[in-house]
């Protein structure tokens, strides 16, 4: 992908992650009737790591292992050492932080492998997670929640976050036998230098986001971008994001989407849509007055279909085109549609009906964008009455039905499978289906579902014949 540099502020930019339970952006409020007290993003689900924002330091997790090797000095709270043979400092490292890229991947983190799940299921696969010490707390988290997974370049990689420590995180990516082929780590989160999720782009490469404070109650944000080795390299391209594009110094920037000639960012903590063409600043989509929220940003070639909540009327999905028009898509005044989705032939998103009926829905994408032909899929069982965890790929809905059961429906007829969780372990969010996988986040056994203690894949063959 053409990958262009844009440098809108000087060394020191950027801020730390603000106090965030969903910082994908995914989630309105949990109702439509808390949306003035809710305000942006999720009231609940798994989320992201919780920053304090004073701090700058993670508010949750727990301990684990103590590592298995490397040299150096261990970090403040006795985490993954940081051995100066394999981390150097990246180019683009504002003055006031201390980040760090892996020099040697591989040396880099501890080691993980893929184990049997010991539920049954054939060719069930769970990341072994053991040597990854782990935030020092109770909660016993060893990777982040915001992780992703993709078919690209004719190869499976995934990107997650890895406990390191308390206030030791690193945001990487690895090859599908779980050998990470980048790592960027902030082990001094406590002045405020944070490591956000890293995510694939639609047309290649890869993007990682990171926060850090500018002045007292200002902070900015970083994104880095572009086909790894180019992002490794000695001149990567980013882009900052900060109060002279926002105009708001307490803002976040939540998650980033990206295409070769698009990127869209999903900012809080009033949320906005911002787009960028790789040249000038970022432009943020208008707000109609009856909208009282933009977010979830989805980029198709050089348009961002996104996710607005407002009022009956406004509520729902549309188009932000190249010439800055914007274009409703769907809306359907005795509904909330949300949780919007697609894979490469077509979308889904979920509508919470005025009765409380929960209803699976989809439409074919086109390129470029056209009005939405919705189509029923069937009525989602919710033992919640609300909005579900899913993910969506290759014509599979998966969603968390429970914490022993995710259950993936096919869109093509509504007919669905169910998958238990590997043994001692339970379900907190499905995040991604390639090549015939489902990968999903999991919990410890008992725990909580704020806390990811490993990833599973599950291939749907496995799971038997569809039932109506």
């Amino acid at each position: 992908m053409a990958a262009a540099v844009i440098r809108l502020t000087g060394a020191a930019a950027l801020g730390l992650l603000a106090s965030c339970t969903a910082c994908d952006g995914e989630s309105p409020p949990a109702k439509p009737a808390d949306a003035a007290a809710g305000g942006g993003g999720a009231t609940g689900g798994t989320g992201g790591w919780q920053w304090d924002s004073a701090a700058g330091g993670s508010t949750g997790g727990s301990g684990g292992a103590t590592p298995a090797g490397g040299t150096g000095g261990a970090t403040a709270d006795g985490g993954w050492p940081v051995d100066p043979s394999v981390w150097k400092t990246p180019a683009w490292n504002p003055a006031v932080c201390n980040y760090l890229q892996a020099k040697d991947p591989k040396k880099a983190l501890p080691a993980m492998t893929w184990t049997d799940c010991a539920n049954g299921v054939a060719g069930c696969q769970m990341l072994d997670t053991s040597l990854v010490p782990g935030e020092k707390t109770a909660a016993h988290s060893k990777l982040g929640a915001l992780n992703h997974a993709v078919r690209q370049g004719g190869k499976t990689l995934f990107a997650a976050g890895v406990m390191l420590g308390t206030y030791d995180h690193a945001a990487a990516v690895f090859a599908l036998d779980a050998t990470p082929l980048a790592v960027w780590r902030s082990a001094d989160t406590l002045i405020g230098c944070s490591v956000g999720d890293s995510t694939f782009g639609e047309d290649g490469g890869v993007s990682s986001r990171f926060g850090y404070p500018v002045v007292s109650g200002e902070r900015a944000h970083r994104v880095i971008y572009g086909e790894l080795p180019a992002l490794l390299g000695a001149n990567p391209s980013y882009l900052d994001m900060d109060k002279s594009v926002t105009n708001n110094p307490l803002f976040t920037v939540n998650h980033v989407r990206f295409s070769a000639t698009m990127m869209a960012l999903y900012t809080g903590l009033s949320p906005h849509v911002y787009v960028w063409d790789y040249s000038g600043k970022p432009l943020q989509i208008p707000r109609p007055a009856d909208v009282s929220e933009q977010h979830s940003p989805i980029v198709i070639g050089s348009e961002v279909v996104f996710t607005r909540y407002g009022s009956p009327t406004s509520t729902g999905f549309a188009v932000r085109r190249t010439n800055g028009a914007v274009d409703v898509l769907h809306n359907r005044p005795t509904a909330w549609a949300a949780k919007l989705r697609k894979d490469d032939a077509n979308y889904v998103w979920q509508e919470l009906t005025d009765t409380g009926i929960l209803e699976l829905w989809t439409s074919p994408l086109t390129k470029p964008v056209t009005a939405f032909l919705p189509k029923l899929v069937r009525v989602v069982e919710s033992p919640s009455g609300n909005f579900v965890r899913a993910a969506f790929g290759e014509g599979w809905w998966v969603y968390y039905k429970d914490i022993d059961t995710l259950r993936a429906v096919r869109i093509s007829d509504g007919h669905w499978v169910d998958m238990p969780p590997p043994k001692d372990k339970g379900w907190t969010e499905p995040f991604a289906v390639v090549e015939g996988e489902v990968w999903a986040n999991l919990q410890h056994v008992p725990g909580t579902s704020s806390a990811v203690s490993s990833i599973v894949r599950v291939p749907i063959a496995s799971l038997g014949a569809p039932k109506p």
